[in-house]
């Protein structure tokens, strides 16, 4: 599910505002996927997990499903789906 634009993390470090955790998925020429891990007080007993992919030439989407951000992120970097296996 798309969902609205927030905050890029330039924005929030100059505004002086909470940076949420992030850990890099994948990475392919200037295209990123990040999962982002949403807690604090007005959370759940659960973090939040969203994943957002960006780069430099194209905007930055946030989804909160990771298959359809892998979609996202597969068809805008042009990556191959999965990862090379050598044939027994």
């Amino acid at each position: 599910m798309l969902m609205n634009r927030t905050k890029s993390l330039k924005e929030l470090r100059e505004g002086g505002g909470f940076v949420p955790p992030r850990k890099l998925l994948k990475k392919a020429g200037n295209v990123e996927m990040w999962q982002i891990e949403i807690s604090g007080p007005g959370a759940r007993k659960l973090p939040i997990i969203q994943y957002e992919v960006s780069g430099a030439d194209i905007r930055r989407v946030i989804f909160s499903r990771p298959h359809l951000a892998l979609e996202h992120f597969l068809q805008v970097s042009g990556a191959p789906n999965g990862t090379p296996r050598p044939k027994p």
